[in-house]
């Protein structure tokens, strides 16, 4: 068929650029080698797809591969939460406190660098295959961790655990997409998120725990990237003439945004509790539930509804600005702890739950089915960024922010070495500083996370304006 001038074909970075890809992709029933954006008209039925799953399953239980993947997908999650509420600690066994977010962030660089990598990995080499060599390195990287012994050491092992952990959450949902229909495509990663989330729920409080009980033993490469996918590439890996399409493009702009806001708040709320509120980690990790427990809840829940509906478009509008409303809700928390803390977390969940789900299945809604697995991989990829650039420019933020308040309120002799402290030493600035010092350290402290969640309602309203972009597209597939 010829491609349909549509709305859905006007992409959102304008119409030439637009005719152009449209004419190096011919989208006619003889040329399967590019990637195509379809209509709202389904190809096949649901009917005819459900039929190409039993023959793929030949008999085997649905749930007895799911449970499987969705096992390795709660682990990936839990190596990445462990670390949310212990890090300060381990900054200050290390005197590494400015230092020692590479530690988060070395997970989430190599779990993000491979993201665009494993569907077309898993369509050259099987499913099987890439999946195995994602449980490997998963395996190899977390022994590691366990023998890392100085700070580097353990950036290191993060960063190889990294890269199966972003193996075991792609495929998850690459192998899932190959064996439900659309329509319950929602559904089933709702299944799936809620065993992230269970990964989150226990990572946050048993690494709390175990630190009290026991201790703990890029613009210029991307510019580059975007070239040579855009002209050179013969099978890239994010196709470009489907990421700069109205609906794919809104979704993914989505995924990156809400995943800024929620690993920027899941980063930074740690530092709120343990360092302005004195609360110990496992402390700070059980004010986590409510958030987790809320993803699961709007994860799930955004899977019945499309399954139930087929809509997705004004349930993305409503998660986004219920997101908004709680990253603004986190700007006005102040210096003492308050009961509005628990709705702001569990509505931060709730939203960045529905978000997740319903913008990875309306990006679906808009390929052939050939094109799921690079697609499922061009949203993990926008989401696992939307994490590195939230924990990495929260962080940026909040040390910026300490360093110059410090520096401006702090004189005298022993200045550096307070600042030095107040620094690297976070979870010790009451034992070593004096009461009027420390006032200054905290204040300091509260303005810098201030900042940092006005930041998160910035990314937050830019989020709510790419929802209002996405397209309705048919769930019938």
């Amino acid at each position: 068929m010829v491609m349909a001038q549509n709305e859905e074909a006007t992409g959102l970075l304008g119409s030439e650029t637009q005719k152009t890809h449209t004419a190096g992709y011919k989208a006619t029933d003889n040329n399967d080698a590019g990637p195509q954006v379809v209509t709202s008209t389904p190809d096949s039925t649901e009917i005819d797809r459900q039929e190409t799953i039993n023959k793929i399953l030949n008999g085997v239980n649905l749930y007895t591969i799911l449970v499987g993947l969705w096992v390795g997908v709660g682990l990936a999650s839990l190596d990445g939460s462990i670390i949310a509420t212990v890090y300060p600690k381990i900054g200050t066994e290390f005197r590494r406190s400015n230092d020692i977010i590479w530690v988060a962030t070395s997970y989430m660089l190599s779990f993000t660098a491979l993201q665009p990598l494993y569907g077309r990995l898993s369509d050259a080499f099987g499913r099987k295959t890439t999946l195995q060599f994602s449980v490997v390195f998963f395996f190899i990287g977390s022994l590691m961790c366990g023998m890392a012994t100085d700070l580097w050491t353990l950036v290191i092992a993060r960063t190889v655990a990294g890269i199966g952990g972003g193996g075991l959450n792609t495929m998850s949902a690459v192998i899932t997409s190959d064996l439900v229909t659309l329509r319950e495509r929602g559904k089933y990663q709702g299944y799936a998120n809620i065993w992230y989330a269970t990964g989150a729920l226990v990572g946050s409080p048993l690494g709390g725990w175990l630190t009290d009980a026991i201790g703990w033993p890029f613009v210029v490469l991307c510019i580059l990237f975007l070239i040579v996918e855009k002209n050179y590439a013969e099978l890239p890996l994010m196709p470009w003439y489907i990421v700069t399409s109205r609906t794919p493009m809104a979704c993914a702009v989505s995924n990156f945004c809400a995943v800024v806001c929620s690993f920027a708040s899941t980063f930074i709320t740690p530092l709120y509790f343990q360092a302005l509120l004195n609360y110990s980690p496992s402390e700070s990790g059980f004010m986590f539930l409510p958030k987790v427990i809320a993803g699961s809840l709007g994860s799930l829940y955004a899977g019945v509804h499309m399954n139930r509906t087929g809509e997705y478009k004004y349930y993305l509008n409503f998660a986004a600005s219920l997101q908004l409303a709680s990253m603004i809700c986190y700007s006005t928390w102040s210096t003492k702890p308050s009961w509005v803390m628990y709705p702001c977390l569990a509505a931060d969940g709730f939203a960045t739950g529905s978000i997740l789900t319903t913008a990875l299945v309306a990006m679906l809604s808009c390929v052939k089915p050939k094109d799921m697995a690079t697609m499922t991989s061009v949203s993990y990829l926008f989401r696992s960024t939307g994490g590195v650039i939230g924990l990495c420019a929260s962080q940026a933020i909040f040390q910026g922010v300490v360093k110059y308040l410090l520096t401006q309120n702090i004189q005298g002799p022993e200045a550096e070495e307070i600042i030095d402290i107040a620094r690297r030493s976070m979870m010790e600035i009451r034992e070593l500083l004096s009461d009027d010092v420390l006032q200054i350290v905290l204040d300091s402290y509260y303005q810098a996370i201030h900042y940092a969640f006005v930041f998160c309602v910035g990314v937050a309203c830019l989020n709510v304006c790419a929802t209002v972009f996405i397209k309705q597209h048919s769930l019938k597939k």
